[in-house]
């Protein structure tokens, strides 16, 4: 590895936060001179390119439509598929700054090793490392497979638009509704791109082996991908999720008030829209103009209104990750509670003999299989067991619980001195 390069104190990391002062700047940031340029004119100011993952209800894949579920099933994608941690931004920057395309298994962040290999990647969501039969496909020049291929992901008066085997490509509006949304799925996750409405043959391939079950080396096509983002000069940084796992799990330090991107998780309405052809403002690229057999006066300023819906989904999707953040924490408090409440009775009968009964503590919060009549809607879930909040009227943090007659009864809970008799 080359010598690596001390950032100057006065040096501004990034221009819409204030300067880092001195004495907290992170030493060795960038690994040369050459590193530290390329940072400064086509690195500091890129945006990142959010990955998009399934919601799953409950941690289950069992609640996503089967044209989705299968496929995961199939692939043993079910952390690969799941929605993502946010990324930080300064530290996807200042990974690709330092990434080197020529010794592409490892690179420098914030002065520590960390290794970027197909093996850490698929180790990250516990994949195997398969024969890949996808790249296999993509040497195709055979005209009459591709069309097998075409019919198994476009609709039946599609067709391949070109002559040359090696550069046909597939209008998006052409793609069956299954087909579509693994299609807004690989646009950030495996072959991004910001621009969707020409499918590529290889993306074209790549969504044929995912609906028919060919074998698929993920870690490969992401770690070819990342040397691709890597020599580009422009456009969006990807993977920058991918990246801040694997940097904060190989120890590179991190500040909880560092910026954020969010993931982005497709819900159930996004489904819908995609599956029912509405998608083409969220699909991650150009809007689709209006055709011309529509007035203006019938579809007012749909380009702008296309743009503030997917802006809405997106910010809706976010709060519900947030969410299910939010209840899995609760969920972890009450099970802490739990094992309290049991030392606690423990301690009172051992030291004050007879006490008071202790009250029971109301273990119906930790079922999973909640209904709509226990408050939690049927698109609240999460990747561990969630706890209903509460409403106005239920039993709440201060009070138990107890069966009679079959039902539930709220009854106060009693005070610490009540409990110790």
């Amino acid at each position: 590895m080359p010598p690596r390069y001390k950032m100057p104190a006065n040096r501004n990391i990034n221009p819409e936060y204030p300067p880092v002062p001195e004495e907290t700047q992170v030493p060795e940031k960038f690994v040369d001179e050459a590193a530290a340029e390329k940072y400064d004119t086509s690195i500091r100011h890129r945006e990142l390119l959010s990955e998009r993952g399934f919601l799953y209800h409950h941690g289950k894949t069992t609640s996503l439509p089967k044209f989705v579920q299968d496929p995961i099933t199939v692939h043993n994608w079910e952390q690969f598929c799941h929605t993502q941690p946010n990324a930080i931004i300064e530290l996807v920057r200042e990974f690709y700054t330092n990434y080197k395309v020529d010794s592409p298994n490892s690179t420098s962040v914030r002065g520590f090793h960390v290794s970027i290999t197909p093996d850490v990647i698929n180790d990250l969501y516990n994949l195997p490392t398969v024969r890949d039969q996808f790249k296999g496909l993509c040497k195709i020049i055979d005209m009459d497979r591709l069309n097998e291929i075409l019919t198994c992901i476009a609709l039946p008066n599609a067709s391949w638009t070109g002559t040359n085997p090696k550069t046909i490509t597939l209008s998006r509006e052409m793609l069956k509704p299954e087909a579509k949304v693994w299609y807004y799925f690989l646009l950030s996750r495996l072959l991004p791109s910001t621009h969707d409405s020409l499918i590529q043959k290889k993306r074209a391939i790549l969504l044929y082996c995912i609906l028919e079950g060919k074998s698929i080396n993920v870690g490969e096509l992401i770690h070819s991908q990342l040397q691709l983002c890597a020599k580009r000069n422009c456009g969006k940084l990807w993977f920058p999720s991918l990246i801040t796992r694997v940097c904060k799990i190989q120890g590179v330090p991190v500040d909880s008030n560092e910026p954020t991107v969010n993931a982005v998780a497709i819900v159930d309405t996004t489904l819908n829209r995609i599956t029912k052809g509405e998608s083409s403002a969220h699909m991650g690229g150009n809007t689709e103009k209006v055709s011309t057999d529509q007035t203006t006066s019938s579809v007012p300023h749909s380009e702008e209104l296309l743009a503030k819906f997917d802006n809405l989904e997106k910010r809706v999707s976010q709060m519900e990750v947030m969410q299910y953040e939010a209840m899995s924490m609760m969920h972890e408090f009450y099970k802490y509670t739990q094992q309290r409440d049991i030392a606690l009775e423990q301690y009172l009968k051992s030291h004050l003999g007879q006490a008071q009964p202790f009250p029971d503590f109301p273990t119906h919060i930790f079922n999973t299989d909640f209904n709509e009549e226990q408050v939690v809607d049927e698109d609240v879930g999460h990747e561990t067991a969630t706890a209903a909040i509460p409403e106005a009227g239920s039993p709440s943090l201060g009070t138990h619980t107890k069966k009679k007659k079959g039902k539930l009864v709220a009854t106060p809970t009693p005070s610490r001195k009540t409990r110790a008799g």
